[in-house]
């Protein structure tokens, strides 16, 4: 699910923007560019953070955090279709526009520690099998096909808020796998 999330996100935010929000092209490539220049940087400033905490509790967070931005993209989303159902134009709108960029910058940071995070707690049992490995690479595969073929039939800020409530109730219900806190001996520390 998580791949669906990014792989919708790169295929469909710039044809979102323009097609339902009615942005102009250049502005509309602003909004997958911030995603993706953020996504990119956590990715380098996630290297001295993976080495204190354990991968389930970066997981679970990224996940609240991701959730989080999500439902900021729908909200913003839906506010800015509001206004131009109103008949507010576009230039109108450089408040939401900019609110919008720095939400995309938020999802692009608290997406990108997901997948690494959630294989390094999968793999915490023990090294996975053949047919394990081919079922896990399957549904990664099947996330990314989903991410592009999905916002094609539903609108993207549904499928982004979809999805990451999706992965926040398979953590949730997951407690064994992806637990909220734990030592780097894999002792768990309950609430």
């Amino acid at each position: 699910i998580s791949e669906c999330f990014e792989a919708s996100m790169s295929s469909w935010c710039f044809t979102y923007a323009v097609r339902d929000l009615g942005l102009a092209k250049a502005k509309a490539a602003m909004l997958p560019s911030a995603f993706y220049l953020s996504f990119t940087a956590a990715r380098v400033a996630m290297v001295p953070v993976i080495d204190r905490f354990v991968p389930s509790t970066l997981t679970n967070v990224a996940v609240a955090l991701t959730l989080c931005g999500a439902l900021g993209f729908y909200i913003l989303t839906s506010t800015f279709l509001q206004q131009r159902s109103l008949g507010r134009e576009v230039d109108d709108l450089e408040f939401l526009y900019r609110s919008l960029l720095g939400c995309l910058v938020f999802l692009g940071a608290s997406t990108c520690p997901i997948f690494a995070a959630m294989w390094a707690s999968v793999r915490r049992h023990g090294e996975l099998t053949a047919a394990e490995q081919g079922r896990y690479d399957t549904c990664v595969n099947f996330g990314m096909t989903a991410g592009m073929w999905v916002p094609g039939l539903a609108p993207l800020p549904k499928v982004e808020l979809v999805g990451a409530l999706m992965i926040f109730l398979i953590l949730s219900s997951h407690r064994r796998d992806f637990p909220w806190l734990e030592d780097k001996n894999n002792r768990l520390h309950l609430p």
